[in-house]
């Protein structure tokens, strides 16, 4: 009856090590992406509207240059910043539509589709690897020389390697005097900062407690014989 038991012991451990092994593949293989980069348009910026705090749409270049990848996001790598995933200074993202038709209300996001936005056109490997599709918009203005986009959205890595990651587009419009040339910077940041390996580590080492647990089973049976 002893040695019937510690059987269904064993099998029941064996069956929970390859459980962990197959969940922890799983997660590995779909990791979210964690970083951010900045960008500034390479051309004209204009806008309609009253003014630049009161515009109903921007113009952007159809081309901007990828001119910021901090070393570390949130505390974490920036995984933009090195290595193969990396988003190179003065990689080229281009920009589809180049007209944004921003919301009507002010201070709170409102649905849109823009898919595919913005496309890393240059610089990745390979090249035209990220692209971010916009799904809502808000703005925000502190005066008729300023105006503040942003956008939240989804960015994809068309390899497959990084899971589609929530993230915000931000925009900073300036203008000095109501004929002057309109300045921008654009930044990217994804909304989720996973912890590398956390979930792997904890798995394997639950996997080695249940081995543990099921040689610990077999020695058992072996000192009661």
């Amino acid at each position: 009856m002893r040695q019937a038991g510690l059987f269904i012991f064993q099998q029941l451990a064996l069956c929970s090590v390859l459980f962990v092994a197959v969940g922890c593949w799983e997660a590995d293989a779909a990791v979210a992406l964690s970083g951010t980069f900045g960008f500034t348009p390479i051309g004209t910026i204009t806008y309609s509207g009253a003014n630049l705090g009161l515009a109903d749409s921007v113009t952007l270049p159809a081309t901007e240059v990828v001119n910021t990848v901090p070393a570390t996001y949130n505390g974490v790598a920036n995984f933009f910043y090195a290595g193969a995933s990396a988003i190179p200074l003065l990689s080229h993202l281009a920009v589809n539509p180049s007209t944004l038709s921003l919301p009507t209300v002010w201070g709170s996001f409102t649905p849109s589709s823009y898919l595919n936005f913005l496309v890393i056109s240059d610089g990745t490997s390979p090249n035209n690897r990220y692209n971010f599709s916009l799904l809502d918009l808000m703005k925000t203005s502190n005066g008729s020389s300023d105006l503040e986009v942003y956008g939240q959205g989804m960015l994809h890595d068309t390899l497959g390697v990084f899971a589609d990651t929530p993230g915000l587009l931000s925009i900073a419009f300036t203008q000095t005097g109501p004929t002057g040339a309109v300045n921008a910077s654009f930044s990217v940041a994804t909304s989720i900062v996973p912890e590398p390996g956390t979930l792997v580590a904890g798995c394997f080492a639950l996997g080695w407690v249940l081995i543990g647990f099921f040689a610990y089973g077999r020695n058992s049976a072996g000192f009661r014989k």
